[in-house]
Formats: C-alpha cells, structure tokens, sequence
C-alpha cells in the first residue's frame, strides 16, 4: 500500500500529511501551514487537562478553547512543539513550561490562565 499512498500523496496539490502504520509522519505537502497544524492537532491524543508524569503541549484552537497534548518523551513533545504554528505551550513532566511559542500574545495569556487555573502545574512555570 505505500506505493500506492505515495503516489496518491504526490498528486494532491492541498496541505496534506502522509504517515506510516506507526503514526510517524514521513511527508508533509502544500503551502499553509496552518492547516497542517491542524492536521497534527487533529491526529495526536488529547486530554482535559495535564497527566501525571507526561510531557504536554497546550494549544489554543480557537479563542479560550485550550487543548492538552500528552507524550510520553521530551523528544516527542518537542517534535510536535515545533511542527506547530499556533501559539503553544510545552510543559515537562514535572510541570514545569519549558518553551513556548507562536505570535498571538492573547492566546499565549488564555493557554497560561488555563494551565494556571488548572492549580496542578508548578509555580515555577511562570517567566
């Protein structure tokens, strides 16, 4: 079959994501990078809140609508940290916001008051 997806992916012209069996993904294509971001969203495990022991990225998708992303390892959060656009937040497994980015000042705020209201994550998050 990965010929055939291979070939399928290659004749779209729209933002797409190929992955494996694995759920790894292995090609990316098409010019918005949002879209992708939502793909990557949309495909990857969320939670309601934060996971004892998990690494976590918390994306704003759409106003005040703050998601959790769990993983198992820094090198996946990280992974997909980076792969992101929207604003974000990457929290390690002992609550503790490592990085952050994307350019909407606003969303960065909602993400950080959801976290912070969530009274789970260490004080020592903040700047």
């Amino acid at each position: 079959y990965k010929d055939a997806a291979d070939r399928f992916f290659a004749s779209q012209s729209f933002s797409r994501i190929l992955f494996d069996l694995d759920g790894e993904a292995v090609s990316t294509g098409g010019l918005n990078p949002f879209a992708l971001s939502s793909i990557r969203c949309a495909v990857n495990s969320q939670s309601d809140g934060f996971i004892e022991g998990k690494w976590m990225v918390a994306v704003e998708k759409g106003l005040g609508n703050v998601c959790f992303f769990p993983f198992r390892t820094e090198d996946k959060a990280r992974s997909f940290f980076d792969s992101l656009v929207f604003s974000r937040v990457l929290i390690d497994s002992n609550k503790i916001e490592v990085a952050s980015g994307g350019v909407n000042p606003i969303s960065l705020y909602n993400i950080r008051r959801k976290i912070s209201n969530s009274n789970t994550l260490s004080s020592s998050v903040w700047w």
